[in-house]
């Protein structure tokens, strides 16, 4: 993927590395490397109930884990479509009351390096709250193809706008 943070382009790399155990959960293990650095980690189950996030963080550090799981997408896809959601983030041992929207804004025709993609955009807001301090808010908009997955996404990275591209993908073993 090719990232750009404040008008700076970057080459961003997204690994499924395999399986990981997030609470009761196993979801993929999401590694995105930046000019070839670890840089963030995501963690998604995929099952037939849709598409949830079961944990994130940046580098190395401990990851903020979801509970329950912060659904993403319902397994079949309209336009329209909303979730709300209620939970917690852990991190470092403390559990902090968070809130979520996500709903599928529209469907939209992407060209990017790799192709044109028929892609559903998703936008989300995750709302952490911590007593005495300001909320953290993780806005975020995922593009996703029914045939490939992320084809575009659109985050904060350090308080500031990002976008990635996918600009080519391989399957392991093709």
């Amino acid at each position: 993927m090719n990232g750009i943070s404040e008008k700076r382009t970057t080459r961003d790399k997204i690994v499924a590395v395999g399986p990981k155990q997030v609470g009761t959960s196993t979801g993929i293990h999401l590694q995105l490397f930046r000019e070839g650095a670890l840089w963030r980690q995501e963690v998604y189950k995929n099952d037939d109930s849709g598409l949830s996030l079961l944990a994130f963080g940046e580098k190395q550090q401990e990851l903020l884990v979801l509970s329950p799981p912060l659904p993403l997408l319902k397994a079949t896809l309209q336009e329209g479509d909303e979730i709300t959601w209620k939970g917690s983030v852990r991190f470092k041992g403390k559990d902090y009351l968070s809130t979520a929207y996500t709903r599928v804004t529209a469907q939209e025709n992407l060209q990017t390096r790799r192709g044109r993609f028929q892609c559903f955009r998703v936008d989300s807001v995750l709302t952490m709250s911590r007593p005495k301090e300001q909320p953290l808010h993780f806005p975020s908009i995922r593009w996703l193809s029914e045939e490939i997955g992320f084809v575009r996404r659109s985050f904060a990275d350090g308080g500031k706008p990002a976008l990635q591209d996918l600009e080519r993908y391989q399957v392991k073993g093709k």
